[in-house]
C-alpha cells in the first residue's frame, strides 16, 4: 500500500495522528526503504564533508599530510549522523523506544567519537584558519571545552532527555527531536574530543586523565540505564 502520511517528510503531527501499524517490519532492508529525506540535516553533513577535505587538499599542497585514519574517521562518523537521523531509524524510532535509544547511542557515543578523532578543529589550524586557534583560547571558550564542562553537559544530556518527559516529546514533534539530535551530538563530541581528538586548544590529556574522564562519565549511563530498567 501507499507510504503512510505520517512518515513522510515534513509530516510528523500529533500522536494521534500517528499510525505504527502501517509500517512495514522492521528488517535490515526496511532502513533504507523507510529512509525520510531531511534536507537541512544532509546539506549540513556536506558541507562539513566538503570543508573537512578542502582542509586536507591544502596541506596536501603546501606538501604537508595529513592523517588519512583521521579523514575516514570524521567522514564515517558523518555517515553514522546521516544512518542515525534520515535512515530507517527515524521513522521507527518514533514508535519504538529502543530503536529510540539505538538512535541516541549513534549519536552520543558512535558518530562523535569518529568525529573526534578525525580532529577537525586542529586541521582547521593546520590548513590556515588561525582564527579557530585564537577562539579556543578565549576564557569562555577554553571552560566549555574543559573536562568539567563536558561531563557536566554530558550528564544534563543523559539524564535531562531520559529521566524526563522529554524523550516522549521528542518522539512526537520536530523541533524537540531535532533539539534532541543536537544536544546528544554536541555533548559526545565534547567528551570525545578530550579522549580521542587532537585539539589546538588548551585541554590536552594524558592517558590517566582520559581514563579518568571515562570513568567519571560512565556511572551516569549506568544509573540512566538502571532506571529506565525499572
Amino acid at each position: 500500500g501507499p507510504a503512510p502520511e505520517w512518515n513522510r517528510p515534513g509530516a510528523r503531527g500529533d500522536p494521534g495522528e500517528v499510525d505504527p501499524t502501517a509500517l512495514p517490519p522492521l528488517e535490515l532492508g526496511t532502513l533504507v526503504t523507510e529512509s525520510v529525506l531531511r534536507p537541512g540535516v544532509l546539506a549540513l553533513v556536506l558541507l562539513a564533508a566538503a570543508g573537512y577535505l578542502t582542509g586536507v587538499r591544502r596541506l596536501r599542497r603546501r606538501g604537508e599530510r595529513w592523517p588519512a585514519a583521521r579523514t575516514v574517521a570524521f567522514l564515517a562518523g558523518l555517515g553514522v549522523v546521516v544512518l542515525a537521523t534520515c535512515s530507517g531509524l527515524e521513522p521507527y524510532g518514533e514508535v519504538l523506544e529502543w530503536v529510540h535509544m539505538v538512535e541516541h547511542l549513534l549519536l552520543i557515543m558512535v558518530a562523535p567519537a569518529l568525529l573526534a578523532f578525525g580532529s577537525p578543529l586542529q586541521l582547521a589550524v593546520d590548513a590556515g584558519a588561525g582564527a579557530v586557534r585564537t577562539v579556543l583560547h578565549r576564557p569562555v571558550v577554553t571552560w566549555l571545552t574543559s573536562p568539567v564542562a563536558a561531563v557536566i553537559v554530558y550528564t544534563v544530556a543523559v539524564v535531562g532527555v531520559h529521566l524526563t518527559g522529554l524523550m516522549t516529546l521528542a518522539m512526537r514533534g520536530d523541533a524537540v527531536h531535532l533539539g534532541e539530535e543536537l544536544a546528544y551530538l554536541g555533548s559526545g563530541y565534547l567528551l570525545f574530543q578530550l579522549i580521542f581528538g587532537v585539539s589546538p586548544g588548551r585541554w590536552q590529556l594524558t592517558d590517566v586523565g582520559k581514563l579518568a574522564l571515562l570513568a567519571t562519565v560512565t556511572p551516569v549511563d549506568t544509573v540512566v540505564g538502571v532506571v529506565l530498567l525499572q
